[in-house]
């Protein structure tokens, strides 16, 4: 962590990746004192959303790098969410409702069938992309069960403020993925998380998420 921001590594690249960013806010959050930090990070993730298409960039502050939807993009509902967790505090989660939800426009214009299948023109699209022997669990299985725990988190959210009309939108959106996984991406004769294309059904990175997000009850 540094200059107000979290980043991958210290030496290299050192920019304020949303997907380093969200993965590590929990633990920092729990560890530290981090109002004033997270505070001012979010700000950053809320300024380099796109207005028109509604995507998040991949770092924030934006610098022109390589991610992907729902590991990436996320960032702004998991990090306001951990701080409401952690803090108490919902202002923030509050005045980035309207983008959390423009970001959820751009998932829904990214998908087929219900599963998030792209991300923006011309740039990476990753998944699991860091795994020992590389990636396994394709990028439609990671992200579309990603972008369905973000939905679910962002009704948690709105009902917690009374905001009963607008919780409900965001569990359909998080039903649509859910059914979608379910669906077109499990093996239901052996329980095993598959991915369209995939050579390695039931690989430790599928498995694992089908299980900690709930998918297969």
């Amino acid at each position: 962590m540094h200059h107000g921001m979290p980043s991958d590594c210290p030496h290299f690249e050192r920019r304020g990746y949303t997907g380093d960013g969200q993965l590590t806010c929990r633990s920092a959050m729990h560890l530290l004192d981090m109002h004033k930090f997270y505070t001012k990070w979010m700000e950053d993730i809320s300024d380099c959303q796109d207005r028109l298409s509604g995507h998040v960039q991949y770092t924030a502050p934006y610098v022109h790098c390589g991610g992907g939807p729902g590991g990436w993009g996320c960032a702004i509902v998991e990090v306001p969410y951990q701080y409401y967790k952690h803090y108490g505090d919902l202002s923030h989660a509050e005045r980035l409702y309207p983008q959390m939800l423009r970001y959820f426009d751009y998932l829904e214009a990214h998908s087929k069938n219900n599963l998030v299948e792209s991300d923006k023109a011309g740039e990476w699209c990753l998944g699991d992309w860091c795994a020992p022997y590389g990636p396994r669990s394709p990028l439609i299985f990671t992200d579309s069960v990603i972008s369905m725990d973000i939905c679910e988190k962002t009704a948690y959210l709105h009902e917690v403020c009374g905001m009963t009309a607008q919780a409900n939108f965001c569990r359909e959106v998080a039903g649509k993925f859910r059914a979608a996984v379910r669906e077109h991406l499990i093996d239901w004769s052996n329980m095993t998380a598959i991915g369209q294309g995939t050579p390695t059904p039931g690989c430790e990175t599928s498995q694992a998420m089908a299980i900690f997000y709930n998918i297969f009850n």
